[in-house]
């Protein structure tokens, strides 16, 4: 009877402490939500709209109960390595600001990348391709990652990596 009472509190004891420890990190670690797409910026020219180039359009949204400072955002691209992930590019606008932003909870901030410019880049970088695929990620300040979840619409959505990839195609861009 002892041992059965003895048993009880160590295992009630190991789930508090791992209770409380779940819930200070779930309530204290940065979320931020990202998401990205094509985008088609439209410019107000003469009185009349004029579709713009194609575009990355980049939203993180911060869902964690903390602000974080979003610094900056990078490319990785499919089949190179991490240390060739970096390719400068071109923005069209970031709304509210340029990065750096600190996004309180429930803030979020969208930016649009001209997708030729990373094109460009990564042909003159690593040489010419006729198709790159490149996941935008968003980080903080203290490195942090967050992959993007590419927005896509009609049945290429049910394809495996769909969710991933951005691709840029020589004639489409």
């Amino acid at each position: 009877m002892a041992l059965a009472a003895i048993v009880i509190s160590a295992v009630t004891l190991v789930w508090t402490i791992g209770w409380a420890i779940y819930s200070h990190r779930r309530a204290t670690a940065p979320r931020i939500s990202t998401r990205a797409a094509w985008s088609f910026p439209v410019y107000e020219l003469g009185g009349r709209s004029e579709l713009g180039d194609a575009a990355f359009s980049i939203t993180a949204t911060n869902t964690g109960p903390v602000a974080v400072t979003i610094s900056n955002l990078k490319f990785f691209i499919r089949r190179v390595g991490r240390d060739k992930s970096v390719v400068p590019f071109d923005w069209v606008a970031q709304v509210p600001s340029s990065l750096p932003l600190v996004l309180k909870p429930g803030d979020h901030w969208t930016g649009l990348v001209h997708a030729r410019s990373v094109k460009e880049s990564l042909d003159r970088n690593l040489g010419p391709r006729r198709r790159w695929q490149v996941r935008p990620v968003v980080s903080d300040t203290a490195d942090r990652r967050y992959d993007a979840v590419v927005y896509r619409i009609g049945w290429r959505r049910f394809m495996p990596g769909a969710r991933r990839w951005l691709e840029l195609e020589h004639d489409r861009v």
